[in-house]
């Protein structure tokens, strides 16, 4: 409906048009229309043309074409939805991870290179699996095999157990490349390198501090302050113009706050220029979680 209504209005358009610039002999016999109202139809149809075509162009409305080859829109995009779903993990949830998971989702293109520089027990890699194709690299590092091996199996088992072709999932698996070190030391090297032999900068790094969770883990290998802020000014180097960082902040194991500290205070003094950097913290859970993300703008 709303594009048969920009088309009607791009032929008044050329109607009125025609007759402003048509010759007495040959223009319309529309004898009831001056040139000065012509110009003013004309003008009127062209602006709400525009903000018709705006309104599509901005995700406003979503075309969609039916079995019968009619052409119809409806007035919810993605993008609304995802904003929808962004705000929900706001105000609703609150739970950090879910909300880096909405912002993320707004800067990943399908063929980036994304990094999840501590896999843990793999969310986040298996989020990047969902938003990356086969065009694109997950490199998943973490200086524990268990977590590697975590992360494996829940790969196997939650993203490619519905695919029955073999060599299909074996595609899948191989798009993350797993990385057992330091975050620090491997965005140095390896990620730089497959970077540069890709020929393109990182869309997106993920960044969960603290210890390995679960029952059998231990809890005393955690992240440090100075490996942190290596990996983090690192990775603001390599990031793209669109791209995005996320760092999940915990504070209630020894050396969190301290770590928690040093991440804001480093990442506060970003170019303003260059990055904007922001900090949800859900001020009613005290000692709770942290989010920081630093959007690279130019």
């Amino acid at each position: 409906m709303i594009f048969s209504f920009s088309l009607t209005l791009l032929l008044v358009q050329c109607i009125f048009f025609d007759f402003m610039i048509s010759p007495a002999s040959s223009s319309p016999s529309l004898p009831f229309v001056s040139s000065a109202h012509a110009y003013s139809i004309a003008c009127a149809c062209t602006c709400a043309q525009r903000r018709i075509l705006r309104r599509i162009r901005l995700g406003d409305f979503k075309s969609k074409c039916t079995g019968t080859g009619d052409f119809t829109l409806s007035t919810r995009s993605n993008a609304t939805n995802e904003t929808d779903d962004l705000a929900e993990s706001i105000l609703k949830n609150g739970k950090i991870t879910k909300i880096a998971h909405q912002l993320i989702r707004h800067c990943v293109r399908e063929d980036d290179i994304v990094v999840d520089l501590t896999c843990g027990r793999g969310t986040d890699t298996l989020f990047f699996l969902e938003l990356v194709k086969d065009a694109g690299l997950i490199i998943s590092i973490d200086k524990q095999q268990k977590a590697l091996d975590i992360t494996k199996k829940r790969t196997r088992e939650e993203f490619c157990a519905h695919i029955s072709d073999e060599a299909e999932r074996k595609k899948i698996e191989e798009k993350v490349y797993f990385v057992r070190d330091c975050h620090s030391k491997a965005i140095e090297g390896i990620v730089e390198g497959l970077m540069q032999r890709r020929g393109r900068k990182i869309g997106a790094c993920m960044m969960n501090l603290g210890y390995l969770t679960g029952k059998d883990t231990d809890k005393s290998i955690v992240t440090t302050t100075r490996t942190t802020l290596q990996a983090l000014d690192k990775a603001s180097r390599l990031l793209r113009v669109g791209g995005l960082i996320t760092i999940c902040c915990y504070r209630g194991h020894e050396g969190g706050q301290e770590e928690t500290d040093a991440v804001l205070d480093f990442a506060s003094k970003f170019p303003p220029e260059n990055f904007t950097v922001t900090k949800i913290d859900v001020l009613n859970r005290s000692g709770g979680p942290i989010l920081i993300s630093c959007y690279r703008q130019r």
